[in-house]
């Protein structure tokens, strides 16, 4: 190792940005190389020619401060003399042993020894590369450089960051108990954890709402099972869903009813990530609060360390998205036009990869707030809200112009609207009546407890391939609305 000075320039373009070096003597956390206010675009430099206690090369990151939202961070390692080996790092947890049941409501703690959270690989994009996510608060983190007798060049760790905007899981689920889970949906060894509005970690009784392993007494099994399955009672709120492969950490200890206990924890709050590499595995998972259930098809994993990221709604009646073609017992789209993403319809002739409805507010016959939004529709296409009773072939759908339509039964016009060049209306709005009112004056009268589908359909003017010329219009993919 060389003790190396602190430099600094000024992009024309950007901010300042700053490179870091390495403080002899830096070989632990005690002693580590302080760089404060990291940010994308900055270094980190040093040299290490052994993995020894005199080899390594400890530092201790603050993050810059950013607005509040998930961010995921890289930390590369680049050298004329590759082998340079990074790692998170964090504490161990004491209070379980390998292999074992832990009693239910076991309590863990947290140890004083240095652990690895995660190692860099050269199967990365890019290679040698750790990484975590934050949430703008400014986070703090232990990352250590070890090198081989080969690395005899200095290295130099570039930080890289991305805004990641979570998946919106549609509609609302009830308030209280919500369970989330990877059981029965997947194979992999899964991890999960829960975080309120202000990307804080939601704490219950059981502690920190994350689950690496279902408990085995709750699963009633005799030997671990690898999936995640997370019972909590929550209020009305957002909440961001985090998904992993094994080992998902933050800074807290695991909670009462997770079946495995040893996991290292991380240093300070603020950040989670994990220690999976497992691309291409499968997350798929399941949210349900005993009357909605919303089930995930193509949750899978594109790079190494990755979490993946869902928003979901608690409170007022449950909206759950039906009718996604070609998923889950869904027809396939009737003009070979899918949609290029989860949630929404066919795709249509402008090329919007589908248009899609959203419910907001509350579907509560005594106080009804709700509110439809349709979105990437044809511009000046005419669009029609449509309500149904029931569902066509058992929610399986038939074509519908060069879309799906899986809302039947009773079938209401409710709202007729102009996008005007937007592709997207909502409704009700303006002097629009509820729409359990305007239902009402249609002859179809909601009654508390029951249930109603929803889709828009929208003119769609120039016919795509496979469909006949008569098929000049498209449509959304579907809600089931439980009105409360």
């Amino acid at each position: 190792m060389r003790t190396l000075s602190v430099l600094a320039f000024v992009c024309f373009t950007g901010p300042l940005l700053a490179q870091t070096a390495e403080v002899e003597p830096n070989d632990s956390k005690a002693t580590a190389t302080v760089v404060a206010g990291f940010a994308a675009g900055q270094t980190i430099t040093g040299a290490s020619t052994s993995a020894s206690t005199t080899g390594l090369d400890y530092f201790d990151i603050t993050m810059a401060p950013a607005a509040p939202g998930i961010y995921r961070h890289q930390l590369a390692i680049t050298s004329a003399t590759p082998g340079f080996t990074g790692t998170l790092r964090g504490l161990n947890q004491t209070g379980g042993s390998v292999g074992a049941c832990p009693a239910l409501g076991t309590s863990p703690a947290i140890g004083t020894t240095d652990n690895t959270a995660q190692t860099s690989s050269s199967g990365s994009v890019p290679p040698y590369m750790n990484a975590w996510y934050g949430f703008g608060a400014g986070e703090r983190l232990y990352y250590r450089v070890a090198g081989t007798s080969a690395t005899t060049s200095s290295y130099t760790a570039t930080l890289s960051s991305t805004a990641v905007t979570p998946v919106v899981i549609p509609g609302s689920f009830n308030a209280g108990t919500l369970t989330i889970q990877t059981v029965g949906q997947t194979t992999v060894d899964t991890d999960i954890i829960l975080l309120d509005a202000n990307y804080q970690t939601v704490i219950t009784s059981e502690g920190a709402a994350s689950n690496d392993d279902e408990h085995c007494t709750l699963a009633g099994a005799t030997s671990t099972v690898l999936q995640s399955r997370l019972t909590r009672a929550l209020a009305p709120g957002t909440y961001y869903l985090g998904i992993s492969g094994y080992d998902l950490k933050n800074n807290l200890v695991a909670p009462t009813d997770d079946d495995f206990i040893l996991g290292t924890v991380m240093d300070f709050p603020g950040l989670v990530c994990t220690s999976s590499t497992g691309i291409n595995s499968d997350r798929d998972f399941q949210i349900s609060d005993g009357t909605n259930t919303y089930t995930s098809t193509a949750a899978v994993s594109s790079m190494y360390f990755e979490v993946q990221w869902y928003q979901i709604s608690v409170g007022g009646g449950g909206f759950l998205t039906i009718c996604e073609p070609g998923q889950a017992g869904v027809i396939n789209c009737p003009c070979a036009n899918p949609p290029v993403a989860g949630g929404k319809g066919c795709n249509n002739s402008a090329a919007t990869g589908g248009a899609s409805i959203v419910a907001t507010g509350s579907a509560n016959t005594a106080a009804d707030t709700l509110v439809f939004t349709s979105s990437a529709q044809t511009a000046n296409g005419t669009t029609i809200i449509l309500q149904g009773n029931s569902l066509v072939s058992g929610g399986a759908g038939a074509p519908f112009g060069q879309g799906v339509r899986c809302v039947g039964g009773t079938l209401k016009r409710l709202y007729v609207k102009s996008p005007g060049g937007t592709g997207g209306v909502s409704a009700p709005s303006g002097a629009d009546a509820s729409v359990s009112t305007r239902s009402a004056a249609l002859g179809d009268p909601i009654a508390a407890g029951s249930t109603r589908y929803y889709m828009a359909y929208y003119r769609d003017p120039i016919v795509l391939g496979g469909c006949a010329a008569s098929a000049t219009f498209n449509a959304t993919q579907g809600l089931q609305i439980n009105w409360q």
